[in-house]
């Protein structure tokens, strides 16, 4: 379901509010950028809570976070991958094509067959 509705984003340092008008009904949330490969989160109301809210509790919530994720995505992070889960809208960074996770870089780096890649850890040996 899409809504016609103006997103905007208000920032302030490492976080803002984002602001939904619908037409005279305003729905705010706020975000704050995040860490490692998370580009930014938008907290949204728990289930209840969404429930107690007006006009939070006209919207059908899961399919109005659908849109709000998609919405902040085309806007501001293109290419994120998002995740919609009970606590909020979290955006990733995608990984470089054929780069794997950062978990998996980081194995290659330490496994014994890619030794030759990292510098030595052994000392020489002071017997002759």
């Amino acid at each position: 379901m899409g809504y016609a509705g103006e997103v905007t984003v208000d920032r302030r340092g490492r976080s803002g509010r984002v602001r939904v008008d619908l037409g005279g009904r305003e729905l705010l949330f706020d975000w704050e950028f995040g860490g490692g490969d998370c580009i930014a989160f938008v907290v949204a109301p728990d289930p209840q809570e969404w429930q107690s809210l007006e006009p939070h509790r006209t919207l059908e919530r899961e399919s109005f976070r659908a849109w709000l994720a998609a919405e902040l995505a085309a806007r501001e992070c293109p290419g994120a991958r998002i995740e919609v889960g009970p606590s909020g809208i979290h955006f990733f960074e995608r990984p470089a094509e054929g780069a794997g996770s950062r978990f998996a870089a980081a194995d290659r780096r330490a496994s014994p067959s890619s030794n030759a890649a990292m510098p030595s850890t052994r000392r020489p040996s002071s017997r002759s």
